[in-house]
């Protein structure tokens, strides 16, 4: 439900916005990409909670799981910043990946303030 409410705030969210090079989305395509479906529970094998959507070649992030930059840089998305961040709820494991979210897209050349 929380997942629902998000891509319905999303799609009034994405009009005015500028676009970025995403290698394999057409200009009316949505593609939902599984980032990381991991637990609290520390598992090598699995990311945290992350889910990227791409409308076009806008990137929109639902949840910022550990990893979540690792993962971005994995899909081949932009690990310079997405056009904005949307958390489901807030417990750590869906938001430990916010802080290097925020820095490393700073240091690979993002130049507007993330939105979230």
């Amino acid at each position: 439900m929380m997942l629902l409410m998000g891509v319905l705030a999303l799609s009034g969210f994405l009009r005015g916005y500028d676009s970025r090079p995403v290698g394999f989305a057409t200009s009316d395509s949505v593609i939902v990409v599984k980032l990381g479906t991991g637990t609290p529970v520390p598992n090598p094998h699995a990311a945290g909670p992350a889910t990227a959507v791409v409308v076009g070649s806008r990137v929109f992030l639902f949840d910022a799981g550990d990893n979540v930059e690792r993962q971005l840089a994995a899909a081949k998305l932009p690990t310079n910043g997405v056009e904005a961040v949307f958390f489901t709820h807030l417990h750590s494991d869906h938001t430990l990946g916010y802080p290097d979210l925020i820095f490393t897209s700073w240091v690979f050349g993002r130049r507007s303030p993330g939105r979230l």
